[in-house]
């Protein structure tokens, strides 16, 4: 008679099929690419130039591809290189094969020149010179006829202020 442990393992073999390393291998990535927007926009530009990013999106869109994908990578294309724009939003290809789009990096921006603090001058003092005697005579015409709105509104409540005690 067979010991306990030899049993049950027995037992579990013939519940469960055994699962080895050998049994689990991986099936590799199947996967074949049948849509490269980024290619069939290049193609369609090289083969039709002079196009507009808005015709280029039109014929994507009616091979349904999205037309926003497309221009938005023409418009990395020219960034890159690969295309060109002229002045009219036409766009060329520059190269005859497609080469795949690059990562464009930004330059890190360089900090400002940090400027010294200005030394504060200290307060000047204001020399008030003696005001010369007026050349006119004041008189209530020479007044009347040279004094603006606001001041006359002052004179008259000051006057009326001093008259009134």
């Amino acid at each position: 008679m067979p010991d306990l442990k030899t049993a049950l393992t027995q037992a579990l073999e013939e519940w469960e099929p055994s699962t080895t390393k050998e049994e689990k291998k991986m099936t590799g990535h199947n996967f074949t690419p049948t849509n490269n927007n980024t290619r069939i926009t290049f193609n369609y530009v090289r083969d039709n130039p002079g196009l507009t990013a808005r015709e280029v999106g039109i014929y994507m869109a009616s091979i349904g591809q999205k037309a926003h994908s497309s221009i938005a990578m023409m418009s990395a294309a020219v960034k890159n290189g690969i295309m060109r724009r002229d002045a009219n939003n036409r766009y060329y290809t520059t190269v005859p094969e497609y080469i795949p789009l690059k990562k464009i990096t930004l330059k890190p921006r360089t900090p400002k020149e940090v400027k010294a603090p200005k030394k504060e001058e200290a307060p000047r003092v204001k020399v008030i010179e003696p005001t010369p005697e007026p050349t006119h005579p004041l008189t209530a015409t020479y007044v009347i006829e040279h004094i603006k709105v606001g001041e006359a509104k002052l004179l008259y409540k000051e006057l009326t202020r001093i008259f009134e005690e």
